[in-house]
């Protein structure tokens, strides 16, 4: 079995910085707010909570790989993610502080620590980008970059974004080893290598397979290989690499959240589709009488969508229009206001009852698909879930959309869904949220819904 080298791009320095500007805040705030001889008596219980938040803002940070050298720094990203991070770190803290029988810290303590905590881990990140970047000392990684011209300025280029700091040492391209034997190349290189004490060398080219031996070379001088495998055929998706057991592979991809937002993600559904259920359970209950006494047929309506990646489920909604509805669609086609076709809007649908008008104008005919959240067909916030028909048409960047796990609100929604009769329109909205998720996103668009709903914006 071979080791495992997880943290090799892990900046620690900039982790024990983080945890050095927590200590300082620390110190600097009970200074502020505290007696001497108060602090002579400080428990161990104020310690530990202490201890706890600062680990939680520094594990929120990794597992969005702000302390990775390798990831793009982009000051705006960053500061989302330490933002996150603080507020994960926040909560917690007030957490033990309401749960404490007397309090763990002074009110006057926390009310200095936290925002002085908060200005000073962003000012300090930003800082320690800005002082740590492309500096080179003696024990800097030095590097022989192996390759075509074009590979070679293209590296350069994202390396530049990181805060990965190397010192390159050389460049070879396939003219200096042309026309050689096997064996002259590697003597060559074996040269080249000593002459000019790399740390590592850098292979850049797509047919991997004629620097074998100069691979091989490296690992037996105990020099690191890194194979850039170009993937200029796609630069839109992410990619990472991993593992099956030993067996290395690339994984592109184009979902933007990992297995840990994942699991968030599902957290807040089920704590939303709860709480959701549980306050509106007799506006649900009023909304199922008046569909009752208004026309005959079932109160929910059930019908077969299409979820993430092709999956079938049933999504449940209140039954708004006649039972017939579906066999009048086809003749209703033909005033269909989207556009293209590929989804059905109708403004003035004469299908819809009198409360189910009314049922749409307030969302309230929604309200049911969180049972659809709760059992984890449907998330709160996503993309709209297509019907059978609608997929038959999708193009293939169409599919794109339904990737993820549909949502009851979604870009759509809040961006005004009437008056969107273009399809592509809709594609797009959709693709930027898959592309730019994160958490505080999905909470901003559920507060936005909540608006849009009160406001009757975009309803029909």
């Amino acid at each position: 079995m071979n080791r495992s080298n997880k943290g090799a791009d892990t900046n620690t320095l900039q982790i024990v910085f983080d945890v050095g500007l927590c200590a300082c805040v620390f110190l600097l705030s009970l200074l502020l707010t505290t007696d001497i001889e108060s602090i002579l008596y400080f428990d161990k219980q104020n310690i530990f909570s202490l201890f706890l938040f600062t680990v939680l803002y520094v594990l929120a940070n990794q597992s969005m790989r702000v302390y990775n050298r390798t990831t793009f720094y982009y000051p705006d990203r960053i500061f989302r993610c330490n933002t996150l991070a603080f507020a994960l770190a926040t909560v917690t803290l007030l957490f033990l502080q309401y749960i404490a029988a007397d309090g763990l810290f002074d009110k006057d303590f926390l009310f200095v620590f936290l925002p002085v905590c908060y200005l000073v881990l962003i000012a300090g990140t930003q800082l320690f980008h800005r002082l740590g970047h492309n500096r080179v000392g003696k024990y800097t990684t030095r590097i022989l970059l192996v390759g075509t011209k074009e590979a070679y300025e293209k590296y350069l280029y994202y390396v530049n974004k990181t805060n990965t700091r190397i010192s390159v040492v050389g460049y070879l391209d396939e003219s200096a080893l042309a026309g050689q034997t096997e064996a002259e190349r590697v003597a060559y290189f074996d040269q080249y290598v000593r002459t000019h004490a790399a740390d590592k060398v850098c292979i850049m080219e797509t047919q991997l397979d004629r620097y074998k031996d100069i691979a091989d070379l490296c690992l037996r001088m105990g020099i690191t290989v890194e194979l850039v495998i170009d993937h200029a055929w796609n630069d839109t998706n992410s990619c990472y690499v991993s593992a099956v057991g030993t067996y290395p592979v690339v994984i592109y991809h184009t979902i933007s959240f990992n297995s840990g937002e994942q699991f968030v993600k599902r957290v807040l559904d089920i704590v939303g589709s709860v709480v959701g259920l549980v306050l509106a359970s007799p506006i649900m209950l009023g909304a199922a009488i008046a569909i009752k006494l208004d026309s005959p047929g079932p109160v929910l309506f059930k019908q077969t969508r299409v979820g993430m990646n092709g999956r079938r489920f049933k999504m449940y909604k209140f039954r708004t229009m006649y039972i017939d509805a579906e066999a009048r669609k086809q003749a209703l086609m033909a005033q269909n206001e989207m556009s293209d076709g590929r989804m059905f809007k109708l403004k003035n649908d004469p299908r819809i009852t009198p409360v189910g008008r009314f049922l749409r104008n307030t969302s309230i005919d929604e309200l049911p698909q969180l049972f659809n959240v709760l059992i984890n067909d449907m998330s709160l916030v996503g993309t709209r879930p297509p019907t059978l028909d609608e997929v038959e048409q999708y193009e293939r960047d169409h599919w794109r959309r339904i990737s993820i796990k549909p949502g009851i609100t979604g870009m759509w929604q809040i961006s005004g869904r009437s008056s969107i009769t273009n399809f592509e329109e809709v594609v797009q909205l959709d693709v930027s949220y898959i592309d730019g998720w994160n958490i505080l996103r999905d909470l901003r668009i559920i507060f936005q819904t909540v608006g849009c709903v009160l406001k009757k914006q975009g309803a029909c």
